[in-house]
């Protein structure tokens, strides 16, 4: 508990210490209620609930110029330090940046032990309001708009790149250009495996046992199979989950663990009917009674009632590898035009 207190009180010591930005524009939106991708993939909501974003602009930024923009997803925790250090580099580099909040219109501060108190669809959806409100900036280029998220944002950045997700919220036909998936979890594979065909960037860390790297590496076979070869991943070795995040960056101790609900052994393939079936279960995903019945089969496919997560402290020469790697990837879309 003590070592849980100290990673926490980090945390909220560096955040305090973060550059302070003024958001030009806050705004909210209702995003359709998907309990899981058959529904999503369906189309099938009964309610919409309620998410919001802030936009900022980079210092000095030409009104009479078109931008690049970028949305960051938060991850379970919600907003935190991570996002606030990806914003000011890529602010700092020209970008618009849109940071997107899933949980706090929504009552809820994180999902770390309630998964499905906000899905990853909802998420997902709530990355395409984003989009669709932040292409009507007269500043935003939008041919340039990306995505970027780490864990349940991870998610939300890959898998709002797969084909005809878009119009499961959206009727704009804006897309995003570019994605950064950071260590997600990529266990849902669509029948066809189609994406947009946009440059992806996917990272994983092969000791990551929050979001096993095994399902990454599933995820670009079959992507790649279907002719999605606009992808690129990278997988570090010997490193875990939050490769870039500061307070896992600063851990006082190598290693810490943690209560953390993850996905782990689960993964879920759409057949023919259109339904998502989980593969070790063999349950369908179309009810919450199936839902229901696959968390109790060990705690959403965990063996253990009470899961833990262990994270490690990441070696800094691949912290900096994984930071530079994504700010060359975003370095051909940068620039006001």
């Amino acid at each position: 508990m003590r070592l849980l207190i100290l990673v926490l009180g980090l945390t909220v010591t560096l955040s305090a210490c973060q550059t302070v930005r003024v958001a030009s524009e806050k705004f909210d939106f209702q995003t359709p209620y998907y309990y899981s991708h058959t529904y999503m993939y369906r189309g099938e909501y009964k309610e919409k609930r309620s998410g919001s974003a802030e936009v900022f602009l980079p210092d000095g930024i030409e009104t009479t110029k078109k931008h690049p923009a970028i949305v960051i997803a938060h991850g379970a925790s919600g907003i935190g330090k991570q996002q606030f250090w990806w914003r000011d580099r890529l602010l700092d580099r020209g970008f618009i940046v849109a940071m997107i909040d899933s949980y706090t219109n929504r009552g809820l501060t994180n999902t770390i032990m309630e998964p499905f108190a906000v899905t990853h669809e909802e998420m997902i959806g709530d990355a395409f309001m984003t989009l669709e409100r932040l292409a009507k900036n007269p500043l935003v280029d939008t041919k340039r708009i990306g995505i970027m998220g780490g864990s349940r944002g991870g998610i939300t950045a890959l898998y709002s790149g797969m084909k005809g997700v878009r119009e499961k919220f959206i009727d704009s036909n804006v897309e995003y250009a570019f994605h950064i998936s950071k260590y997600p979890y990529c266990g849902f594979y669509p029948l066809g495996m189609k994406t947009t065909g946009k440059p992806t960037l996917l990272m994983a860390g092969a000791k990551d046992d929050l979001t096993w790297a095994v399902h990454c590496q599933r995820f670009v076979e079959k992507a790649k199979a279907a002719g999605n070869t606009n992808i690129t991943y990278v997988e570090y070795p010997n490193v875990g989950h939050s490769i870039d995040n500061p307070s896992i960056i600063n851990l006082p101790t190598p290693t810490f663990t943690m209560r953390f609900w993850s996905p782990n052994d689960c993964y879920f393939e759409q057949r023919e009917d259109g339904i998502f079936y989980e593969g070790i279960s063999g349950r369908s995903t179309l009810t919450k009674e199936d839902r229901a019945a696959i968390r109790e089969y060990g705690g959403i496919c965990e063996k253990q009632k009470n899961p833990t997560v262990t994270f490690i402290r990441p070696p800094s020469e691949v912290v900096d590898d994984a930071r530079r790697k994504i700010l060359d990837f975003v370095k051909p879309f940068e620039g006001a035009k």
